[in-house]
């Protein structure tokens, strides 16, 4: 063959150019292939390869939230196989609930760890294309700041699970304003912040709060829980002296009219037994004007009046006792002999056991050893920062399907300027009795029992205090919790941005609330809250006075959430 034409030269050069060429071509995607992905085994980036499924993470919230958990939806260009909740990397929180919606869409549950940003990220190579098996290649990395925008305050939001509408903001600011302070602020803050809810969602949900302080801020931060006496509670009498008479005729006042001298004296309670009339068969002879003793037992055992164990409640009656019981010989009530000398008893009731409220229903609160009650608060370091959250358990759990909202409604409302808790009692102050006045309701201050003895008062808000080194206030947070009867008034409330305020108030709430009736008598008001404790014969408590048998108006029984109501015998004034 002749080489050396022409044409011949021409092609033999192009076809040596055209094998360079693609040799070099080739050289060089492949070496674009290992330079953007050097192992193609899931573990590396080929976020710039179109090589399979791409996966989008997106949601419907805005960035920040307290909306936990984070709901998510995975969306990919193409019908996958293979995804697993465990593929998704998260920062700052947990992945759960994977659902497979269809073959190329996905809904997915994040739940933050800690206030901040959360980050959630599907890598390559954990899903196929179920029609030729490519593996998918990284998602986008979708990002969204838990919490509040009040990042750097000392601050108190709700967790927002979206299973009810909810109000929240700091009172006297504008409406729905962030519960917070600064900061930058002035030192002293001190704002009060409410939550409203519907009567029927907080029985049935309870709710969950969040509260922060951003790190050197605060040195130590004090949390005071919410929590009350849910029956009447108090300390028995020192000294109990039972007189019995043997003989008839019966004792009155005529055969028996005077008490001997040892009956005189603070604390001290002498009754007189009549044997001829054993039930009721007692009359009370001398209290010093203190009904503490409800029963006194043929063998002359006295009974306390805070003691419920006989309609299956606690004994709520506290402090030791001398006991001593004398025979009568005669109508004029001269001692034969004595049954024994004074012995000494203990009325044996522990106040923590007639308490409620998160504080007491939260079994790791802490509590007082020597009377089972809540301590006041919980102090964490917060130099470094905080960030808990608080859950308040459904009423319809911790009061046993009992309506009562108390356990996690801590609000109470004024009626035309009045307000229907105050109570005025008669406080021993260890020289002489004085009056004393409280508008909180009697189950959260009660302020004295009925033989004018002490009583301490609970707490009525959660209160979150900021602390300097020496734990002096720099500022304070108070929270509180109100219910709303009526659907119609809540909406009308948040229609005027907290103009028109309606929310439970005392007895009967509106002329138009007929859809629920309950014993009680109350008109949309299906959950006992505090509006609900206050005097007897007033609004839609009144029938309650004469379901007692005699009808003791002094009672005390409807001030408290848990006392029986109408299955007792008649005790006293």
């Amino acid at each position: 063959m002749e080489m050396n034409k022409p044409g011949i030269l021409w092609l033999l050069a192009s076809q040596r150019f055209q094998a360079i060429s693609m040799f070099v071509f080739g050289f060089l995607t492949v070496s674009a292939l290992f330079n953007n992905c050097s192992k193609i085994d899931g573990t590396e980036d080929l976020a710039s390869l179109d090589l399979g499924p791409r996966p989008i993470i997106s949601s419907t919230l805005t960035s920040p939230t307290t909306v936990t958990p984070i709901p998510l939806k995975i969306s990919f260009n193409t019908d996958v196989v293979g995804l697993t909740v465990e593929d998704f990397v998260v920062t700052n929180g947990t992945a759960t609930g994977l659902i497979t919606l269809n073959a190329s869409n996905y809904s997915l549950d994040v739940t933050a760890a800690a206030w901040g940003q959360v980050t959630v990220v599907i890598p390559a190579g954990v899903a196929k294309d179920i029609s030729n098996g490519q593996i998918n290649a990284v998602s986008n990395t979708y990002s969204i700041t838990f919490g509040s925008n009040d990042a750097n305050a000392f601050s108190i939001a709700i967790v927002d699970d979206k299973k009810f509408p909810y109000y929240f903001g700091r009172d006297g600011g504008a409406f729905g304003s962030s519960c917070a302070v600064l900061a930058t602020a002035p030192a002293a803050q001190e704002i009060t912040c409410t939550l409203d809810l519907n009567e029927g969602d907080v029985w049935f949900w309870g709710y969950k709060f969040k509260y922060q302080s951003p790190p050197g801020m605060c040195k130590y931060l004090s949390f005071n829980n919410y929590y009350f006496y849910n029956y009447e509670v108090g300390y028995g009498p020192t000294a109990v002296t039972v007189y019995k008479n043997d003989n008839s005729p019966t004792l009155t006042a005529a055969v028996f009219p005077t008490l001997p001298a040892a009956c005189v004296g603070a604390n001290t309670c002498c009754v007189v037994i009549d044997d001829a009339h054993p039930a009721p068969g007692l009359a009370y002879a001398n209290c010093q004007g203190v009904p503490e003793i409800s029963a006194v037992s043929a063998d002359g055992k006295p009974t306390c009046r805070y003691d419920y164990t006989k309609t299956d409640g606690p004994n709520c009656c506290v402090g030791p006792y001398r006991l001593t019981v004398h025979k009568t010989r005669d109508n004029a009530g001269t001692i034969v002999a004595d049954l024994g000398a004074a012995e000494q008893y203990l009325w044996d009731g522990k106040f923590g056991d007639c308490m409620g409220g998160p504080a007491a229903d939260d079994t790791n609160w802490p509590k007082i050893k020597s009377s089972g009650a809540p301590a006041d608060g919980v102090v964490e370091y917060a130099a470094s920062g905080i960030n808990e959250e608080y859950q308040i358990q459904a009423p319809n759990v911790t009061s046993f399907a009992v309506p009562v909202n108390i356990s996690a409604i801590n609000s109470f409302t004024n009626v035309a300027g009045n307000t229907p808790h105050a109570h005025t009692v008669q406080f021993w102050n260890g020289t002489a009795l004085v009056n004393v006045t409280s508008n909180l309701p009697y189950g959260i201050e009660p302020i004295a029992d009925r033989s004018g003895d002490g009583l301490d008062a609970t707490n009525s808000n959660f209160v979150f205090d900021c602390l300097d080194e020496a734990f002096e206030v720099k500022h304070r947070i108070r929270m509180k919790a109100r219910e709303w009867n009526t659907y119609a008034a809540y909406l009308a409330y948040g229609a005027s941005a907290g103009a028109t305020v309606s929310p439970d108030v005392v007895g009967i709430e509106g002329t138009i609330c007929t859809e629920r009736i309950l014993v009680s008598g109350g008109y949309c008001n299906d959950n006992m809250d505090w509006d609900d404790t206050f005097p007897i014969g007033v609004g839609n408590q009144a029938g309650f006075q004469t379901l007692r048998v005699g009808g003791y108006v002094g009672e005390r029984y409807n001030y408290f959430p848990r006392i029986p109501r109408g299955n007792s015998a008649p005790i006293g004034q």
